[in-house]
């Protein structure tokens, strides 16, 4: 269910995406990054500041572990010669939030796998656009390579891996060489994630996938979905929060977006984006504090206001109280705008506007 649509405040789960640094040893084509996060990284006593006021926020709630999220990322967190010690630091408060790390995994070795079992980690999402070469081609050079030495690493000291796909027309054809690697590996989640226009993803915007291509993609996928839960396979293919649209389709109830209510990011220097994927500045966590802006923030009050805002298009569409527009990140990055609706509906459009 949507939060908006209980008017429900108080969150009932909580995931933070921290973004410990924006350094990373790859350049993919179709990354978020932003220069600008370069700069002003925080210490790891600052990273600790804002660790104490999420745990506070949770008490406040009255989160148990398991609705208490935590997905420390970048860039690339294993360049963080420090990131060890924070996992230290999270490991003596397990009872309190789930963590995760989301990694390119081209860093990762059986010593550092070993490490972040040791520390607690509940699992690592692996980014992969492809199957060798095709992935290279999107993260460079021998970067499939390494990244599967890193998952072999990470399997192989019991770590629970996660794989996320970005898919554009450039990539798309991966999907099923995809869906096999994970079969081989015995991975059992595999994200797939649609382009969001920002970042480096601004530049190859006109690779976006077609609407009728999305269309076909999230059939595809509830196909493979029914075709292996029949096989006994545990391996588990989700769309996640940008699933709106795909409530066009029979029988399917999207999870939706719920960016400024149940989860926020914080990035290298300490600012809130509602979601890394949606840049809208909401506040800085050390100037201005964790409650304050999820409570007070007028820019996460015109988030939250934004999924009331039916578009002009949407206006005679009958999937609307599911759908919401869409996902607001891919129609904010494409738009500039929070009330545009998704531009990869097929319903609205036959090809990109």
């Amino acid at each position: 269910m949507h939060p908006e649509r209980t008017n429900n405040i108080k969150p009932i789960s909580f995931h933070l995406q921290w973004h410990i640094t924006e350094r990373c040893n790859l350049k993919c084509k179709h990354c978020y990054f932003d220069k600008r996060f370069l700069e002003n990284e925080l210490s790891l006593s600052q990273l600790l500041r804002i660790l104490k006021q999420y745990l506070n926020a949770i008490d406040r709630w009255g989160l148990s572990r398991e609705n208490s999220r935590i997905s420390i990322t970048g860039g690339e967190p294993l360049v963080r010669k420090d990131i060890f010690q924070l996992l230290e630091k999270l490991k003596a408060l397990n009872d309190k939030c789930v963590y995760s790390l989301m990694s390119n995994g081209t860093l990762i070795n059986r010593k550092i796998a070993r490490k972040i079992k040791e520390f607690g980690v509940s699992g690592v999402q692996v980014s992969l656009e492809g199957i060798g070469k095709a992935n290279d081609e999107i993260r460079g050079p021998r970067s499939f390579e390494r990244a599967e030495k890193g998952i072999n690493a990470l399997l192989d000291e019991g770590v629970k891996i996660a794989i996320s796909t970005t898919v554009t027309k450039n990539n798309v054809s991966e999907v099923h060489n995809i869906v096999e690697f994970c079969l081989t590996h015995n991975i059992n989640f595999l994200g797939i994630r649609r382009l969001v226009p920002i970042g480096r993803g601004l530049q190859i915007r006109k690779a976006m996938l077609e609407p009728k291509q999305v269309r076909d993609l999230y059939k595809s996928i509830m196909k493979k979905n029914k075709e292996l839960e029949k096989n006994g396979a545990k391996l588990k293919i989700m769309i996640g929060c940008e699933d709106g649209i795909f409530a066009q389709e029979k029988n399917y109830e999207p999870h939706g977006c719920n960016t400024g209510y149940y989860s926020f990011s914080v990035l290298p220097n300490g600012d809130v984006y509602p979601c890394r994927r949606l840049p809208i500045l909401c506040g800085n966590i050390l100037k201005d504090g964790f409650w304050n802006i999820y409570y007070k923030s007028e820019e996460i009050k015109n988030v939250r206001a934004s999924f009331k805002a039916k578009p002009e298009l949407c206006k005679k569409c009958p999937f609307w109280e599911k759908c919401l527009g869409g996902a607001k990140c891919i129609s904010y990055g494409y738009f500039n705008n929070l009330t545009s609706p998704d531009p990869q509906c097929w319903r609205l459009f036959k090809k990109l506007p």
